[in-house]
């Protein structure tokens, strides 16, 4: 069996070595899976919101729409698409 000068085989430094990545693809694996969850759940929500302003749509006083507009804007989400003509938002804050 070949030594280095550390004492260890070359067999075990390369099994070592390939836990060492392995280990490291699995972390980073994780955390994309992770982040993809996230992103997946933030863009649920927010159809959600956008499909109570439309359902809500020629209501004047509909508490639902102006809490999904306050959650939209403190959100930082473009408003752009969204009809307000007829909404009373005087409540909004």
């Amino acid at each position: 069996m070949s030594r280095d000068a550390k004492g260890g085989s070359l067999k075990h430094r390369r099994n070592h070595r390939i836990k060492f990545i392995g280990l490291g693809l699995i972390v980073l694996l994780s955390l994309a899976l992770f982040v993809r969850v996230v992103i997946a759940r933030e863009i649920e929500e927010i159809n959600q919101l956008r499909a109570t302003i439309d359902a809500a749509e020629g209501k004047p006083n509909s508490p639902a729409r102006i809490q999904a507009l306050q959650k939209i804007v403190s959100l930082g989400i473009s408003q752009a698409n969204v009809n307000l003509s007829g909404t009373n938002l005087s409540r909004a804050i």
